[in-house]
């Protein structure tokens, strides 16, 4: 979508993208649940 609507050629590679604006004064993020580390390890002896 971005290569076409920016007229990047296949043979070309978008390398960085630059914002430009004001966030909002709130805004929502993802967040994951955190694991304690007994669920994501087992120590084997």
């Amino acid at each position: 979508m971005l290569r076409a609507l920016c007229g990047i050629k296949d043979t070309e590679i978008l390398i960085a993208m630059i914002s430009c604006g004001f966030a909002p004064e709130q805004f929502q993020i993802a967040a994951s649940k955190k694991h304690n580390e007994d669920q994501l390890m087992k120590i084997i002896d």
